[in-house]
């Protein structure tokens, strides 16, 4: 007969495991990056909507189970890491990207949102888009995180889902190549967008929010694919895709039940998001 006392330990031994599996993030984050996207809120009362780890996709509420971002011609030698271990996604420019089928938990609507990754451009095309629920052939623009030449890195938030409900807030900085920089997007409803990056070696985040006309009062509810690393024309046909890397990013959404966050608050939490992290950059 089995001691009862060996029994109860490795029982105990056993959900001690499992809460602690719970608790951690994925191996192959770092807990800084771990930590950067989820262990602060950019305004009281905003809820962390999912997070892409530089491999796969996460949403802590459970509502998107079972969701997973598709690799679209990626092949096991495009996932890599820094030399500081920060692990990211190679993207040719063509033909890779990764996707995640349209769900509700994708989309913000009136609520507040803030979204951020770590890109590096290998080269610079006319436009290219890091993150995006946007396809444009059936008017289904909710917002893009991109680049273009002459305007720099850009957040785009669309109210209508056609061009003409576009509004752009543009930064002016081009990347250099292969240099790995802090790109973050922030809407609120009629009141505040904004555009925040930085290169990891430089010493402050350039904020640039909107100069001319409202924001848009709502997004639009979009049914194209949450994607990393392109938008569409009529998925799954690309749109500007990426040439270079992309690393780890979240989106939150805040609804106002907590007040939304303010502009200086917005700013403080993204100078904080990349000073977490930068190191794992350079």
């Amino acid at each position: 007969m089995s001691d009862p006392y060996s029994v109860l330990a490795r029982e105990i031994g056993s959900i001690r495991r499992d809460i602690g599996r719970r608790r951690q993030p994925p191996v192959w984050v770092g807990g800084e990056l771990w930590d950067a996207m989820t262990g602060a809120q950019p305004g009281g009362g905003s809820t962390l909507a999912w997070l892409f780890t530089g491999r796969n996709l996460w949403i802590p509420d459970g509502e998107g189970a079972g969701n997973s971002f598709t690799g679209i011609n990626i092949v096991r030698s495009d996932w890599r890491k820094t030399r500081r271990g920060a692990p990211y996604v190679h993207l040719d420019g063509a033909t890779e990207a990764l996707s995640v089928n349209n769900a509700a938990w994708q989309q913000a609507g009136t609520d507040s949102l803030t979204v951020w990754f770590w890109v590096n451009a290998q080269s610079v095309a006319a436009s290219m888009v890091a993150s995006s629920k946007l396809a444009i052939t059936t008017n289904q623009r909710s917002w893009r995180l991109s680049f273009s030449v002459g305007t720099g890195f850009e957040f785009l938030t669309n109210s209508l889902g056609t061009a003409a409900g576009n509004y752009i807030v543009s930064s002016g900085v081009t990347p250099i190549i292969d240099n790995f920089y802090f790109l973050g997007g922030h809407w609120q409803a009629s009141t505040l967008q904004g555009v925040y990056t930085a290169n990891a070696t430089d010493d402050d985040v350039a904020q640039i929010t909107n100069t001319v006309g409202t924001p848009p009062a709502s997004l639009f509810n979009s049914t194209a694919p949450l994607a990393i690393g392109t938008a569409f024309t009529i998925p799954p046909t690309f749109s500007a895709p990426w040439n270079g890397y992309i690393s780890s990013g979240c989106a939150w959404y805040n609804g106002g039940g907590g007040g939304y966050p303010s502009a200086s608050e917005v700013y403080d939490y993204m100078r904080s998001r990349w000073a977490m992290t930068r190191w794992l950059y350079q």
